[in-house]
Order: C-alpha cells, then structure tokens, then sequence
C-alpha cells in the first residue's frame, strides 16, 4: 500500500558524496568533487544544479561556499582556511531544463588544514659511497601526494607518491 510506495520512492533518485582529500597544507589548493549516481533514467537533455556550501560548525551554520560555482568541482585555496571546514553539495537534477524529483544532499565533508610540517632525510647506507638512497619522512599528519626533490636548492626529481631518491652527487638534499 501506501508504506511500500513511499519506501521504494525514498530509495530512489540522485544519491551523492563528495570525494577529496580530508587533510591539506595551508598553501595548497584542494578540489573537492560531488561524485552523484542517479538511479532514474538520464538523457542527453539531463542536467544536474550544484550548490556548495560550507561551516565552520558540523551542525550548522551552512552557507555558499567561498569560490562557489554551479560545477561538479569546488577548489578551496587553503590559504583562507584558518580551522577545520565542513561542506556539503545539494544536487538538483533537470531534464530539458525542467526540475525533476528531490534533490539530494551529500553527508557532511570533513576538511583539516594541517602544518606542512618538518620534513627529514635519512641516508642509506650511512658510510661514504657514491650512492645513497635517500628516504624523507614529514611529522605533518598530512597525505603526502607528491614529492618533489630538491638538491642545493634546485628541482632534481619528482618522484611522486614514492619518498624516496637515489642520490649519486654529493649535496644538500
């Protein structure tokens, strides 16, 4: 009846999240991305509205965020983060520029600006060679999704996600 109408309708329509880094570096700049399955039928014509909005309060406080457009993606320049941040993304769905069912709101993102922090570098082996692998490590509870190396001061290998490098000049690194 009535009860099994209404459940099967809740269980339908946009379901959506938001995907991105929950921690970040005061210099860097974040993209956060509303991720939205819609289990309803879509054409070339559908079209989906999304409003970002953000607090500094889990519970409350929500408004537009800073930097805000009506796009899948919002950059946050953490610079002008000064405290932990909360967002949400409401997505509404069009079909032919016409508004079709509810519009779903993600759970709430947590996002954490964190020190960079120190970084230091052991060498391996210690005693004098002509090579040495070189491992950083960052007491910063940051992700670190890159990492870039540097030798007296100048760019010499990008190695990615991977802290390590091997060192076959003598140098500061």
């Amino acid at each position: 009846g009535v009860y099994e109408a209404n459940r099967v309708k809740a269980t339908q329509g946009l379901h959506t999240h938001i995907e991105g880094p929950a921690y970040a570096c005061s210099s860097a700049m974040v993209t956060l991305h509303a991720v939205v399955y819609d289990d309803e039928a879509t054409t070339e014509n559908t079209t989906y509205a999304y409003t970002w909005l953000s607090s500094t309060n889990h519970g409350a406080g929500y408004s537009a965020a800073a930097g805000a457009t009506n796009s899948q993606e919002l950059v946050v320049n953490m610079s002008s983060v000064n405290s932990v941040m909360y967002y949400k993304v409401k997505v509404q769905k069009y079909e032919n520029g016409a508004c079709v069912g509810p519009a779903d709101t993600s759970a709430v993102f947590t996002l954490t600006p964190v020190d960079r922090g120190d970084v230091t570098v052991t060498a391996t082996p210690a005693t004098a060679c002509t090579q040495k692998t070189l491992t950083a490590t960052s007491n910063s509870p940051a992700v670190v999704y890159r990492w870039l190396w540097l030798k007296d001061g100048a760019f010499v290998a990008n190695t990615g996600t991977t802290n390590t490098y091997v060192a076959t000049e003598a140098g500061e690194y």
